[in-house]
């Protein structure tokens, strides 16, 4: 039985032939995730995804995409930026424009005590380096007839022999501008800590003609090594006449996922879900909320998730009222329930899951399970609202109407909680929006507004909730205290409008919890 769990967990990763037994549309497993385009040719899935030799390091790490994706991603980003600075009248005059998108920066918990690195990932979605103390530097003239970025340079952190030793070797200048796809490899990267770095980017600015505009996040940006050293230096050598965000240019390139980030998001998906299962499994009676984190960690890892999404929510009982409670230090008593916020990080992309369940191995109580119900019914309410041309606030709205009106079905409210209009009693009873974008950020794209139309390529989750303190008196006494209900899946806008399911694997119907909760015996012995 063991054997063939875990052989079970392989295929569903490496096999062609699995698939998601789901009411919505269903996800691909990894492997069946090549796409075709229009034209007919075959997009390769992220298995297809070259596995790079660092030659200096010897180390490998499996990147889904190629040196051409990172060209072309830089390509959209010239075509939004230009038709964003030419429609623009601050912009319109302008005659040089410079774009500085930097990595993230090492932080530190203690002296020589780092933070485990996640990559900035505007930063990262236009080059690909993973590393530290870096930062891409592309600048065009203004006005009309221009069709490219004239310049284009990877300026990279140069180690240390110390640094080499203890944290490994990092890529050259060259290879992480080949890597980038830049289009002159040997001369388009350069160290950071070189004076040559700074006079570069100085020169970039004293030699502009005419007026300059800056494109750069100033009022956050996200590395404050190159922010002092590179930024500030170059800027006192000439100010630019206007300095602007790049970041919501960005947003607007990255909100429409590409064929090859959508494999990678359903890889994302289906390792969560799987987490997510697992988790039910573990729970016991009295199980401390540190191991229901600890179970989602493990199992996102050895299904090949680089780290899990986000610090989980892991609430019992009341603190599963806390939306974004994260201590995750309590033991769970039966009758309770538990929730759980996860995801998996894959390869730089995110999913974003939510389930519920009982601690209890009897499962849910009758008021426990009413509650879900409802949530889960608007779930599907939710599901069923989407499509291209609606946006996620419309969806928000026509949540709360749903909520209303299934828990006047259900008669949970008190007459104080009847008389409440759709939008107060959802501000009350579920106070949080039902869906974000989602991609390489678990909130991505912020700058992009929730009342844009969703179109083809975007990713969501929807994410309903009922909360019932136990002070709560918009129900009737027998729902208050049973804590928070959420239940959260992610889903995709196909190129043909379809709606796709990525987190179907994960277990929604009470039934199937419920089975699942309480089996911690062999999930022990699975593993």
């Amino acid at each position: 039985l063991r054997m063939l769990r875990k052989f079970s967990a392989c295929r569903r990763f490496l096999s062609s032939s699995s698939s998601s037994s789901s009411s919505y549309t269903a996800s691909a497993s990894p492997a069946q995730s090549s796409s075709t385009t229009s034209s007919g040719s075959s997009t390769p899935s992220h298995l297809d995804g070259p596995e790079l030799l660092l030659p200096r390091s010897g180390h490998f790490y499996l990147d889904p995409f190629t040196p051409a994706d990172y060209a072309e991603r830089r390509r959209l980003l010239f075509e939004e930026f230009t038709r964003r600075w030419s429609t623009d009248k601050q912009f319109a005059d302008f005659d040089r424009h410079i774009l500085l998108v930097p990595s993230a920066q090492q932080q530190f918990m203690a002296h020589h005590v780092p933070y485990t690195m996640r990559q900035n990932s505007y930063f990262r979605y236009l080059t690909g380096h993973l590393g530290a103390d870096a930062m891409l530097v592309l600048a065009c003239n203004g006005g009309p007839g221009v069709s490219d970025f004239d310049t284009a340079r990877l300026l990279v952190h140069r180690q240390s022999e110390t640094e080499r030793l203890w944290d490994g070797g990092e890529p050259t200048p060259v290879e992480a501008a080949q890597r980038a796809g830049l289009p002159d490899p040997a001369n388009s990267g350069l160290y950071t800590e070189d004076e040559e770095a700074a006079k570069f980017l100085a020169d970039q600015m004293t030699s502009a003609k005419g007026k300059l505009a800056l494109w750069y996040n100033y009022k956050e940006p996200a590395n404050g090594n190159l922010d002092r050293s590179l930024v500030l230096a170059a800027v006192k050598q000439r100010g630019p006449q206007a300095v602007a965000n790049i970041e919501p240019v960005l947003d607007r390139v990255r909100w429409r996922k590409s064929a090859k980030e959508l494999a990678v998001m359903r890889r994302a998906a289906l390792i969560g879900s799987e987490a997510m299962n697992s988790a039910m499994r573990a729970t016991k009676p009295d199980i401390n909320e540190a191991a229901v984190w600890a179970v989602l960690d493990f199992e996102c890892r050895r299904l090949g998730a680089d780290r899990l999404a986000y610090p989980p929510v892991i609430g019992g009982g009341q603190r599963s009222t806390v939306i974004h409670y994260m201590k995750n230090n309590r033991p769970v008593q039966p009758p309770d329930l538990i929730l759980a916020d996860s995801g998996a990080d894959v390869q730089g992309y995110v999913s974003d899951i939510t389930r519920t369940w009982p601690a209890s191995p009897d499962g849910f109580t009758p008021h426990q399970l009413v509650a879900y119900e409802i949530v889960r019914q608007l779930l599907i309410d939710c599901r069923d609202h989407c499509r291209i041309g609606v946006s996620l606030d419309d969806v928000h709205l026509y949540m709360g109407q749903k909520l209303r009106a299934r828990l006047i079905e259900a008669s949970m409210l008190t007459e104080a909680g009847a008389s409440l209009s759709s939008h107060a009693l959802c501000h009350a009873l579920c106070p949080h929006h039902v869906s974000h974008y989602l991609g390489m950020d678990v909130h991505d794209t912020p700058s992009v507004s929730r009342s844009e139309p969703l179109q083809c390529g975007v990713v969501f989750p929807l994410e309903p909730g009922l909360y019932l303190s136990p002070d709560c008196q918009l129900v009737h006494q027998e729902f208050r205290g049973l804590g928070g209900v959420r239940l959260e899946d992610d889903f995709a806008i196909g190129d043909t409008g379809e709606l796709e399911l990525l987190t179907g694997s994960a277990a929604l119907d009470p039934e199937t919890v419920q089975r699942l909760a309480g089996d911690a015996e062999t999930y022990s012995a699975s593993i």
